[in-house]
């Protein structure tokens, strides 16, 4: 008998792995250029909650008012405030934090928006939930949701 056959084509198992392995490598490079802009969206709505709790547990936790102010579309600031006569409180410029955000990312909420909140962690002079938006160049977008009781919640 003869094992080989004429006019039979085919591919040898070497050559199928070079071609899968190069398909591989191709998507992988692919996958990762597709939505870096996405995956700092996410990280900045993080970096913005986490900076919104931070704000409210050093309120508490020091007794004395904190704030997270937009300065503009790219920048926030967790300002501490001190009280001044007749319980107003200003801010106290020796302790303020900046935070950039990714250069694909932008806060589309207005800039001077202030979130202030008291020794008990609740919101300063609001009776409705503030929103914080974020959006990316590529279109994505997150929203922030900041409640009078002091709850953030990612939507």
């Amino acid at each position: 008998m003869n094992a080989t056959k004429r006019g039979q084509a085919g591919y040898s198992l070497i050559e199928l792995m070079v071609t899968v392995t190069m398909i591989g490598i191709v998507a992988g490079i692919a996958i990762s250029h597709v939505r870096p802009s996405g995956y700092e969206l996410d990280a900045a709505a993080a970096r913005l909650v986490a900076d919104v709790r931070l704000t409210r547990a050093s309120a508490t936790s020091r007794g004395v008012h904190y704030r997270l102010v937009v300065n503009d579309a790219a920048t926030t600031a967790i300002e501490r405030m001190r009280e001044a006569a007749h319980g107003t409180w200003n801010r106290d410029a020796s302790d303020v934090r900046t935070t950039s955000l990714p250069k694909t990312v932008r806060l589309a909420t207005a800039p001077g928006t202030a979130l202030e909140f008291d020794t008990r962690g609740r919101l300063v002079g609001q009776k409705q939930p503030v929103s914080l938006d974020l959006r990316a160049s590529t279109g994505g977008a997150r929203r922030l949701t900041v409640w009078p009781s002091g709850q953030v919640v990612r939507n």
